[in-house]
């Protein structure tokens, strides 16, 4: 998924130490996400929200 020019790509594992991963220009930034909201406005991004463990 593209954003503001970034390539933004979840890891393949769940063993990662980030969340995603944007991309520009060849450098590489770590995200990581501490919280989320479920908004309907966002039902069909190319990107599925993770699954959260009780």
């Amino acid at each position: 998924m593209d954003v503001a020019g970034y390539t933004v790509s979840r890891p393949l594992s769940g063993a990662s130490r980030y969340d995603l991963v944007a991309e520009k220009d060849g450098r590489f930034i770590k995200i990581q996400v501490k919280s989320l909201k479920q908004d309907s406005a966002y039902k069909n991004s190319p990107l599925p929200l993770p699954s959260v463990c009780p």
